[in-house]
């Protein structure tokens, strides 16, 4: 048996990945290998840092979001993810969805389309 799996990589506004945990909540990281360190970590501040002084930044300095997904449609330059799970990531979503600058910000995210039994 053949396994078919799709990427895409692309850079996303901030408030859009943080908008992901505003919407689906804790369910997001359900397949997430590692639970959220808190906010007051040293990485988790500075990543707040970066977000209130150099928004522009943040794509520099952050290695990004990694999403699985069971269903991707593509609708010209926007993907729409069914079944996102973040599974690398969750320190930066919930960063970003705590900011009131992440819209001024973008990070690399990477979309995993898997077969649905994995």
């Amino acid at each position: 048996m053949i396994l078919t799996v799709d990427c895409w990589v692309l850079p996303v506004n901030g408030r859009v990945v943080g908008n992901l945990y505003k919407k689906h909540g804790l369910a997001l990281f359900a397949r997430n290998v590692r639970g959220y360190m808190g906010k007051n970590t040293p990485v988790n501040r500075e990543m707040q840092n970066t977000l209130r002084n150099a928004p522009e930044m943040f794509i520099h300095h952050n290695n990004g979001v990694t999403i699985a997904c069971d269903g991707v449609e593509e609708k010209g330059p926007v993907l729409v993810v069914k079944r996102p799970q973040i599974i690398n990531g969750q320190q930066t979503t919930r960063s970003l969805n705590s900011s009131l600058n992440s819209e001024n910000a973008s990070v690399l995210v990477k979309v995993v389309r898997l077969p649905s039994r994995y």
